[in-house]
């Protein structure tokens, strides 16, 4: 029996083997004792086997803890092996056996493998190869050869004459093919032999393909959209340019009511395309802006309280809103085509809808409506909330459009809508004085937020004094510059008119005993806010009235 001695720190590992042929014995095959190597016969020897998955190449410690053999002790164990498996016919060992290991351990192994190897020879790939499809071999792409496309049943053909007869059977087989490569082929066959085609003028050959394009444009699959609108700009950028306007308009208007619903599209390069065509055309010599916005028509309420057609509103503000930008915006309401009234039609109708983003781009369409007219566009924000009114002078500041009166008057209204509605709300009892009272205020004002006045909460009663010295203040503007040779606008005229009637004297001084009597019930309150805002409506109301009103009636 041989034995060997190992230091390790201050343990001494022995190993014994029962061969005398070899120098080193493996575990499992001898007992395997440890001993201190400062005292040997303080502790007795342990003789443990080693498991059969470390395979030589951990050492049990003592009392049982595993410590790993130096890398020489593992070689001469891994060669010991190997011998004894030779011997029986078994595989030789390979370190790929091993367990898992550091990282400098990896790297001597694959240096070891390496120099193993045969010169030449081209190691084992890491990775598998990519899995090839079935029935295609190994060099060739995967692309099967697109087999024609299904021919028209006579019924199709029948339906089809048209673009038969203009561009042959041929192609409107492709471009009604259901697969969509075929029609993506048949609308570049279509572009390539639109110059080719004779003995047909040039009016049914645009109708022709205007209708084609119509379908075509509503079609499910992105590329056959996208080819479409390359077809539509080719034809408007090569074709109609030596046509009247007046033979291209019916045909051309085929496809933009599919374009506009595209606006509303999911899909962003789809919404895009749709908005630089539209753009394209309003650009056009032969078509125009006016071309575009006679195709644009208001939703119905139906379409504007539904979420779904949302997106779609969206779009159409924005396509407004760039027209806008880039053409000038008529002023004439019985002009239908580009008109302010067109236009703002549409914008109220976003502003009064729930949707945030839709009343954001809403916003933004009549701030360019602004910039263009300036305070025309006020008459048509009748009946819009007086939030959004607010909203839409805070984004018009914003842009630098100050002006101290903007959108004075649709704030007003919105205000007086928005407490009348509270005060309506209000389980408040009025006798028949004030019922009374109520009705001549509002014959002589025009407006019923005046029974506000009676309201329970004190600060509906104030905004009461704040309109009517605010509107009675723009009056008094007003009738000066009447004096001065200067005609104010319609909305100041009719605030004028609402207080003075210059062919009308008792009318006049009916609105002024009946504004005299508002404030009598004022300083009968007893908020003192309330009363200092009834004292600065007098005021004004005796500013604007002195010159107007013969002594004897103001005493």
């Amino acid at each position: 029996m041989l034995s060997s001695q190992m230091q390790f720190g201050n343990r001494t590992h022995t190993l014994t083997s029962d061969s005398e042929d070899e120098s080193v014995g493996l575990p499992g095959d001898a007992d395997h004792t440890e001993t201190p190597a400062t005292d040997s016969t303080s502790q007795p020897s342990h003789s443990q086997g080693v498991s059969k998955k470390a395979e030589g190449f951990e050492i049990l410690g003592f009392q049982g803890q595993k410590k790993r053999a130096p890398v020489a002790l593992q070689q001469r164990l891994r060669e010991k092996k190997n011998k004894r498996m030779k011997a029986t016919g078994s595989e030789v060992a390979d370190s790929s056996e091993k367990p898992a290991c550091n990282k400098a351990t990896k790297l001597r192994k694959t240096v070891a493998a390496a120099s193993r190897r045969p010169i030449g020879e081209v190691a084992s790939p890491t990775r598998k190869p990519p899995a090839i499809s079935i029935g295609v071999e190994s060099g060739i792409e995967n692309t099967a050869p697109l087999s024609p496309p299904r021919e028209l049943s006579q019924e199709q053909r029948n339906l089809y004459n048209q673009c038969i007869q203009v561009f042959g059977l041929e192609v409107t087989t492709y471009i009604k093919s259901t697969k969509w490569q075929h029609r993506i082929e048949g609308i570049s066959m279509l572009q390539h032999t639109l110059h080719d085609v004779r003995n047909v003028s040039k009016e049914v050959i645009v109708e022709t393909m205007m209708l084609q394009a119509k379908t075509l444009i509503n079609d499910s699959v992105v590329q056959v959209y996208q080819s479409t609108v390359s077809l539509v700009q080719h034809v408007m950028s090569s074709y109609i340019n030596d046509m009247m306007a007046d033979q291209i308009l019916s045909s051309m208007s085929l496809p933009v009511p599919s374009l506009l619903c595209k606006l509303g599209d999911m899909n962003a390069r789809v919404r895009e395309s749709a908005l630089d065509l539209l753009l394209s055309m309003s650009n056009h010599p032969c078509l125009g802006v006016g071309f575009i916005a006679s195709l644009i028509s208001p939703c119905t309420p139906a379409e504007a309280a539904s979420s779904a057609h949302w997106k779609y509103m969206i779009g159409i503000l924005n396509l407004l809103s760039s027209l806008i930008s880039n053409h000038p915006l008529s002023l004439d309401d019985s002009n239908a085509n580009f008109s302010i009234h067109s236009v703002m039609t549409i914008a109220l109708q976003g502003l009064n809808v729930t949707s945030n983003r839709v009343r954001k781009t809403a916003i933004s369409l009549v701030v360019e409506v602004y910039r263009k007219v300036g305070s025309k566009c006020e008459a048509y924000l009748n009946g819009v909330n007086a939030s959004i009114v607010k909203q839409l002078k805070q984004e018009i500041q914003h842009e630098g459009l100050s002006d101290p009166n903007i959108l004075r008057n649709a704030e007003t209204r919105g205000e007086e809508e928005e407490d009348y509605a509270h005060f309506c709300m209000e389980d408040r009892i009025l006798s028949p004085e004030q019922q009374e009272n109520i009705e001549h205020w509002k014959s002589l004002l025009g407006t019923a937020s005046i029974a506000c006045i009676f309201s329970k909460k004190w600060r509906l009663r104030d905004r009461v004094f704040e309109r009517l010295q605010t509107q009675i203040d723009a009056a008094s503007e007003m009738l000066q510059q009447q004096q001065q040779q200067q005609q104010p606008s319609e909305d100041e005229a009719s605030v004028l008119a609402r207080f003075y009637n210059p062919k009308n004297y008792q009318l006049t001084r009916a609105v002024f005993e009946c504004l005299i009597g508002i404030v009598e019930k004022g300083l009968c309150d007893a908020i003192p806010q309330l009363i200092l805002s009834c004292i600065s409506f007098l005021r004004s109301v005796l500013h604007f009235y002195i010159p107007l009103i013969t002594k004897q009636d103001l005493q």
